[in-house]
């Protein structure tokens, strides 16, 4: 499965930069094929959780954060071992020369902070040029939602989408992505539904099927769904759908 993403990422990003070459100039990378241009280096810093109960949420939301700008190929992840120890949760913490200086070299720092109550969770993630003091943030965003790990997850892929599409000039990432089947494995027919990380996110039996694609359109200004081209519909349900 994973290679299956890496060409679809690869296809994405190719399309992408044909559409994005008027906004190249001022991009932080570029993207494409012999261009000679290193990836751009970004730290990650440890969400700082608010209390003990945002404590797992605020890891979860880090390591999903950087496992897919790692997985882009455009953005070189920088290692935790060479972190500096004071790791800022808001902007005024943000020490620029601590992490553009060696040994983390970085060029961007994402971070921030995660509070949560019972029912909610609200999560305020930065992305920031180091080398840069005087510029306004790259990223600022605000996420609120339940309290889930599938929430949780979502807002991850949507910050770490935002930063794959500043720093290529508009190409947009993937982590968001979602995929459903149609599967019989259990018996009845269900359509269960991953994530770009392949974690199950929307389970439903065929009956609720209605239910389970506006699940999937959520956060969009449409959802187009499709059948994909060789399948077709078998007892008046499409075996595989394309939502765009």
């Amino acid at each position: 499965m994973k290679t299956a993403w890496r060409f679809v990422v690869a296809l994405a990003i190719s399309c992408g930069c044909l559409a994005a070459q008027p906004a190249l100039a001022q991009d932080w990378i570029r993207t494409g094929t012999g261009l000679g241009v290193e990836k751009a280096r970004v730290a990650v810093a440890d969400f700082a959780p608010k209390s003990d109960a945002a404590k797992a949420h605020a890891a979860l939301f880090c390591n999903v954060v950087r496992a897919d700008l790692d997985f882009s190929g455009i953005i070189e992840v920088v290692s935790k071992s060479y972190y500096p120890l004071e790791v800022p949760a808001v902007p005024a913490d943000l020490r620029y020369k601590a992490w553009s200086d060696p040994p983390a070299s970085a060029a961007m720092v994402a971070f921030g902070n995660l509070s949560e109550t019972p029912s909610d969770v609200r999560i305020e993630a930065w992305l920031y040029d180091v080398r840069n003091p005087a510029a306004p943030p790259v990223v600022g965003k605000v996420y609120r939602g339940d309290a889930t790990d599938a929430q949780v997850r979502r807002f991850a892929h949507q910050f770490a989408d935002e930063i794959v599409s500043k720093l290529s000039g508009g190409v947009p990432g993937v982590a968001s992505t979602q995929i459903a089947f149609v599967s019989n494995r259990t018996g009845p027919k269900e359509i269960p539904a991953h994530d770009f990380a392949d974690a199950a996110l929307v389970p439903g039996r065929l009956g609720n099927c209605l239910h389970l694609l506006r699940s999937l359109s959520q956060g969009r200004h449409a959802a187009d769904l499709h059948l994909l081209p060789g399948h077709r519909k078998s007892s008046g349900f499409p075996s595989i759908l394309r939502q765009q």
